[in-house]
C-alpha cells in the first residue's frame, strides 16, 4: 500500500486530464493486480468503474502496470485488490 500511495499523483493526473473535459466527473475505479516475484506487476484490470469514464479507468489500469513493488514471497505472488476514489475538489 505504501508504494501506491507514495505514487498516487500518477493515478491522480489520470484523473484531473479528463476533469478537465467534464467538471463533474466522480466514481471509483477498482483495479485487480498480481505482484508477481519479481515485483512486478502482471494482470491488472479494472473490475470496477464508476466514473463513467473509460478513459480514466484504461489510464489508472496502465499506471499501475508500470508500478514496482517490493518483491512477492519467494516462489509465488501476491493479488490485490485496490479501490480509487476520485471526486472534483471544491
Amino acid at each position: 500500500m505504501r508504494t501506491i500511495r507514495a505514487r498516487l499523483t500518477a493515478i491522480k493526473r489520470c484523473y484531473e486530464t479528463q476533469l478537465r473535459n467534464n467538471p463533474t466527473l466522480a466514481g471509483k475505479v477498482t483495479v485487480r493486480f498480481t505482484i508477481v516475484e519479481r515485483g512486478t506487476v502482471s494482470g491488472a484490470s479494472a473490475t470496477e468503474n464508476t466514473t463513467g469514464s473509460s478513459e480514466v479507468a484504461s489510464c489508472v489500469v496502465n499506471t499501475i502496470r508500470r508500478f514496482r513493488f517490493n518483491p512477492g514471497p519467494e516462489g509465488g505472488s501476491v493479488d490485490f485488490s485496490y479501490p480509487f476514489v476520485f471526486a472534483p475538489q471544491g
